[in-house]
């Protein structure tokens, strides 16, 4: 032992300069410490989960990073980096703090300790609450499991044991070899503080309980592993907290105190010892020693790092053989003499030179001259600078409480990262989903938990419900698909997505949708046949018949919103809003009343054309409000009258005098009579002088739509009155010609009574974004709130409170309680077909078109039941849209947007069965085709233009309500992968009236579905698609699959028949890859084309008289294949294993396999598909190891003798690699 003086040499306060983390649970606190064996580092973890080094004995700041989400429990060296561990993982990083990976705990577990398995550090050791884990530290993954029942606490371990230190304060000693307890030592009564393990010698020092309260115990437990002994306790009577094994001197501990009392101690002669007392002002948790046995460092109550070292004469060293850290390169290029980038996409852009900096970067500061900064004051919010008003110089402005709190108050700041989606958990993506096979209690809580917060509408603490705020929708690699809408809707009504062009209408269309005389009238148009093609009306019809359809689907108003957005009256009006960004409030409430009233306006004027009227009769005796208009000048004799129909009703005048119990219907009668004043030139006298319009309504419409065009300051009072919104009125015609408006019955004729329909709120988050939603009153008498795709009950006092700060209504509907309910399907009755028996070409379709259908006669005509094939083709219309984050990764912000191109509809049955009786081209702008993808949909440019097309060019709207009448005819469609086409089409299909051979043909646990091209091969051993798409060819192939699938179904062998189509896809994988592999083969080409005839990418067929397994049934040939794709960390062994077994369980010998000549010819794809198999799911090291047991089942096919006693596999399934053969 070294006798020098130990003394205090060096100390700091920890950590020295530490980013701003915002942290809600007090001071961070250092929870491990250790040096490292390399370098001359360090390094210490903390309850935040950072890691941090400091270098050298001046502990300068050399690293520090974000490794964990909670504590740090523990750290150790390892030659490629450092490896630290929390109770969610262990992540192995480099010691610059970059990070290599991760590894996270398996669910309802967590890690407490490890150690390293051998000298190699190749492998982990991890104690978990209820078992032991192996990590392979060369690729990151949880290796095996060990079976272990008691909670660890400690972990150590040298070339031959792995020392467990238990809960209880037993210590279990395990062979590292055999992974198996050899020993067990009952170190301490009540618990463990610390193990330290150095060759054959073991040191424990824990707790003792007495009078319930843990006391450290006045020893340190010394064990000879060697001989399993435990040797003569080393006393330590002010109580061990740690104990270390100096490096150097084996026979040496340090044992230390929480008081601060450091002893070093001969554990051979106790009468040897040296004890020191640390300078410290409150005690000592936790303490290391380094490599060298030259340094000690401690960390106390205040978080100072304390080193102290032996040696007076040099600095001491921490590692025995130090090297030096890696540091940035501060090269200096030489700048070129012309500093020119060409603009060439390909020219990197480092070929411009910065300057030769002289001064010092600020990422090679010293940490102590690093400090932390204030954050940046937030923006005030708009909302203030607009109500804001100058007086006397001074911008004076009310300031909203309840949105912003209370003032001069401190208010934790959250960084961005936390504050995201820190209240709302969002469902998986589909293709991350449990199977319902998978399901357990556990995961059906979770989400049955999600689905309750998701639909949260009552605020907490003054925030905005889940229910309320602003939807989005998240895509995966799979697109719009994949995304779980269903999460967002536990009702049967429809949402509508968010992203298109002009989202902000989904609310007001809600609302028409939800209002019984609007929809009844709207939707009873389709019946009539519309020979144009720009008509709002129309296309209305056709969004909320949608609606309907959909019965709690989400719904996508794509064809809508582009007909909309093709006006230029909406243009003009500002009304479009491609981007989606949202304006301020006031601004947002505008457009929604302008949008409103333009829609009326429009539903007004197609009813004009459509049924050839001068006047409208529908909509104007539906909403329509007869307003006179006064214009008369106090000054002269002037004076003019006129009359005009509005369909809404502005509520922009506050009721005066104010008076309590404020409700809506008297801003209704202040609006209904209300006067305005303006300087303007009169013609009656020559002469500028204030002219008076008096605006009065005489009567009440049977739909009364009302638009809240209140300012932010007005809104605010309302939102005092708790009975604002009123959920029935009274009108009746008064002496003064306007009708009066009362909450209760009124004597006299004339009186109606209104019932609140529905309204649209506007609903404005913290940070000012603001977004509608609609809120309507169904027939039972509920209330349901449709937030765009979230779309949930509510119940009557939450929808009518508007005291919230962040809730205003917009637009609200009463109507006349006349009994009138939904008509859904009485127009179908006299419903024109008519353009179903016609040819409807769009306007410059060329004379020369080639027609390859054939139309359908009356005595075809659909009726319920009736069958038909459909295929669609499709263009791009824009590209996917990514967001690339700083570390290099994307992510898909919207899937690329596609266009109907080609529709083509055949008999299903009949005597004309297969016989096109639609084919449509649909007319689109070329220069708004982002990509014809010829290859796919079989549209070549110019097909689409119809001075260039020789195609049968019709416009959307057209194609469109053909496919609509077949659907409302009842007829049922037979496709393949029809979802998508229906989505891109834009209608809705009751499942009901769907054939969808994509659907017919799959198996639900193999999670993928079959291609066309592929079920047609495997079925009919025919090829279709051999060039470009055709949808006609496309349609009768999935008419025929359906009379297979029929068929099939008929004599019980459908199930047969899937198993089969599935396992002889598997095969092609080792064909194609053979083939690839031999290109000159003569089947080279043969075998590529049949890889290509499946939609599944490298997945494909092999034929069906070509089984991989001759001679295994179907449900063993499943087993097998289900192995074969099983995860990596599976052993490959444990599928040879199986397969043996298998074959001997069904007493497949050789003769049952065949001996014959022709038997022996066994194709190549037997084992080409194991092992090519065996490669794709394994590392390349097991593949090799498990080549010998793929030869001795390969000769067991083949007919190989072997002998029963020696070559048979014996013990686990891992022993097969030792098979002889």
């Amino acid at each position: 032992m070294n006798k020098k003086k130990w003394i205090k040499k060096f100390g700091l306060r920890f950590p020295k300069s530490r980013p701003f983390v915002y942290n809600d649970h007090g001071n961070k606190i250092v929870t491990a410490l250790t040096f490292d064996d390399s370098h001359e580092l360090v390094w210490l973890g903390d309850s935040d989960g950072y890691i941090y080094s400091y270098e050298g004995v001046k502990l300068g700041l050399y690293s520090s990073s974000r490794a964990h989400n909670g504590p740090v429990l523990q750290i150790l060296n390892h030659k490629k980096g450092i490896v630290s561990l929390a109770a969610d993982g262990i992540r192995f990083g480099s010691r610059q703090g970059l990070s290599q990976y991760t590894v996270k705990s398996p669910p309802e577990t967590q890690f407490f300790a490890m150690a390293y398995t051998s000298n190699t550090q190749t492998e982990l050791l991890v104690g978990t609450n209820s078992n032991l884990v192996k990590i392979d530290l060369t690729k990151g993954v949880l290796s095996s499991t060990l079976e272990y029942n008691h909670p660890i606490q400690y972990m150590s371990s040298n070339l031959q044991y792995v020392v467990l230190g238990r809960v209880d304060g037993t210590v279990d000693i395990m062979d590292s070899k055999t992974s198996q307890v050899v020993k067990t030592f009952y170190a301490h009564s009540a618990a463990l503080s610390s193990i330290a393990l150095r060759d054959n010698v073991l040191l424990t020092s824990g707790y003792s309980l007495r009078q319930d309260q843990y006391v450290l115990d006045p020893f340190v437990n010394v064990f000879d592993l060697k001989k399993m002994t435990q040797g003569i306790p080393a006393a330590f009577p002010a109580g061990a907290l740690q104990a270390h094994l100096h490096p150097k001197a084996p026979n040496v501990a340090v044992i230390v105190s929480s008081m601060g009392q450091i002893n070093f101690i001969d554990i051979c002669d106790p009468a040897k010892l040296h004890l020191y007392q640390a300078d410290i002002s409150s005690f000592l948790t936790i303490s290391d020693i380094s490599a060298t046995g030259e340094c000690f460092a401690f960390v106390d109550a205040m978080q100072t790092l304390h080193l102290w070292s032996d040696q007076m004469m040099r600095p001491p060293n921490f590692a025995v053989l130090s090297q030096e850290p890696l540091r940035p390169t501060l090269d200096v290029e030489t700048i070129p003499p012309e500093n020119h980038l060409s603009f060439d996409t390909d020219a990197p852009y480092n070929l411009i030179k910065l300057p030769r900096y002289e001064s010092m970067l600020l990422s090679a500061w010293p940490s102590d001259l690093k400090f932390e900064v204030g954050k940046l004051p937030p923006q005030i919010d708009p909302e203030i600078l607009r109500d804001s008003k100058t007086i006397d110089g001074f911008t004076m402005a009310p300031y909203n409480k309840d949105k912003f709190g209370p003032r001069n108050l401190h208010v934790k700041q959250r960084p961005l990262k936390t504050k995201k989606h820190a209240d709302t958990k969002f469902p998986k993506f589909l293709s991350e989903r449990e199977d319902d096979y998978e399901e357990n209690e556990e995961s059906v809580r979770l989400k049955q938990e999600m689905m309750s917060n998701a639909f949260e509408y009552v605020p907490k603490d003054g925030e905005v419900p889940n229910a309320f705020k602003k939807t989005d929708i998240l895509y995966s690699k799979f697109g719009v698909d994949d995304f779980d809408f269903t999460f967002y809707n536990n009702t049967q009504y429809a949402g509508l997505e968010t992203h298109v062009d002009n989202a902000y209408t989904n609310a007001m269309i809600q609302l028409y949708r939800f209002t019984p005389p609007i929809f009844n009238f709207v939707v009873r148009t389709l019946a009539e046949d519309v020979r144009y093609d720009d008509c709002v009306l129309a296309e209305l019809g056709y969004l909320l018949d949608m609606l309907v359809k959909a019965n709690g689907r989400n719904v996508v108003a794509a064809n809508f919103q582009k007909l909309f957005s093709s006006l230029p009256q909406a243009r003009e009006l500002g009304l479009l809003n491609p981007d989606g960004k949202t304006r301020n409030d006031r601004g947002q409430r505008k457009l929604a009343h302008l949008f409103s009233k333009f829609l009326a306006e429009c539903l007004a004027k197609d009813e004009l054309a459509l049924y050839h009227q001068e006047t409208s009769v529908h909509v104007d005796g539906i909403c329509g409000i007869p307003a006179h208009t006064l214009l008369r000048s106090p000054y002269c004799s002037f004076e003019h009258k006129s009359s005009t129909t509005v369909y809404s009703l502005d509520l922009n005048v506050v009721p005066s005098p104010a008076v309590s119990g404020v409700t809506i219907l008297n801003y209704l009668e202040a609006s209904m009579n209300k006067t305005l004043q303006h300087n303007i030139f009169c013609q009656q006298c020559d002469r500028v002088h204030a002219i008076e319009a008096v605006l009065s309504i005489e009567q009440l419409p049977n739909v009364l739509m009302l638009n809240v065009d209140l300012t932010n300051e007005q809104m605010n009072e309302v939102r005092g009155f708790d009975d604002w919104l009123v959920p029935e009125f009274y009108s009746a015609p008064s002496h003064t010609g306007r009708p009066v408006v009362r909450p209760n019955a009124i004597a006299g004729s004339g009186l109606a009574k209104y019932e609140l329909v529905g309204f649209v709120a506007q609903i404005t988050s913290r940070d000012s974004t603001n977004h509608l939603v609609t809120l309507v009153k169904l027939p039972s008498g509920e209330w349901l709130l449709l937030n765009d795709f979230l779309v949930t009950k509510i119940s009557t006092e939450e929808a009518l409170n508007l005291t919230y700060w962040w809730k205003r209504p917009v637009t609200v509907v009463y109507r006349q309680q006349d009994g009138t309910g939904f008509d859904y399907d009485g127009w179908k009755s006299v419903i024109d077909d008519s353009i179903l028996y016609r040819d409807h070409f769009a306007q410059g379709t060329r004379e020369g078109k080639k027609i390859e259908y054939e139309l359908l006669t009356r005595a075809e005509a659909p009726k319920p039941g009736t069958l038909v094939a459909i295929d669609a083709e499709f263009v791009q219309m824009a590209p996917e849209e990514y967001n690339f984050r700083s570390n290099g990764s994307k992510v898909l912000v919207r899937p690329k947007r596609v266009s109907l191109a080609r529709v083509s509809i055949i008999r299903g049955e009949g005597p004309k069965e297969g016989v096109c009786f639609i084919d449509d081209y649909i007319l689109t702008d070329e220069s708004k085709i982002d990509d014809y993808i010829t290859s796919f949909s079989g549209i070549e440019p110019g097909d689409l233009t119809p001075d260039k097309s020789d195609k049968t060019l019709v416009t959307l709207q057209t194609a469109y309500r053909k496919i609509w009448l077949l659907l409302n005819l009842g007829c049922v469609f037979v496709g393949h992968s029809l979802g998508g086409d229906f989505r891109t089409i834009n209608i809705q299909v009751p499942p009901q009236q769907v054939r969808d051979t994509a659907e017919l043909f799959y198996l639900k646990r193999e999670k993928r579905k079959l291609g066309l091209k592929f079920l047609i091969y495997q079925v009919f051993n025919d090829r279709v698609q051999t060039g470009n798409h055709d949808s006609i060819e496309d349609a009768y192939s999935a008419l025929r699959l359906y009379r297979k699938w029929l068929e099939l179904k008929a004599a019980g062998e459908l199930d047969d028949a899937l198993q089969r189509i599935y396992l002889e896809g598997q095969g092609v994988v080792s064909r194609t890859s053979s083939a690839s592999n031999e290109s000159t083969s003569s089947s080279s080409d043969e075998l590529t084309d049949l890889a290509d005839l499946g939609d599944l990418g490298e997945s494909s067929l092999v034929p069906s008289n070509q089984r991989c397994f001759p001679g295994l049934d179907v449900t063993t040939l499943r087993l097998v294949i289900d192995l074969v794709r099983s995860p990596p960390s599976r052993y490959i062994t444990d599928l040879l294993w199986f397969l043996f077994l298998s074959m001997s369980a069904l007493d497949l010998d050789r003769e049952k396999l065949g001996r014959s000549a022709s038997a022996k010819e066994l194709p190549p794809e037997s084992l080409l598909l194991i092992r090519v198999s065996l490669f794709k799911c394994a590392p390349y090291d097991e593949f090799l190891a498990s080549l010998p047991a793929v030869n001795f089942l390969t000769g067991f096919l083949r007919g190989s003798s072997f002998n029963d006693t020696e070559d048979l596999p014996r013990g686990r399934p891992t022993d097969m690699t030792k098979i002889k053969y």
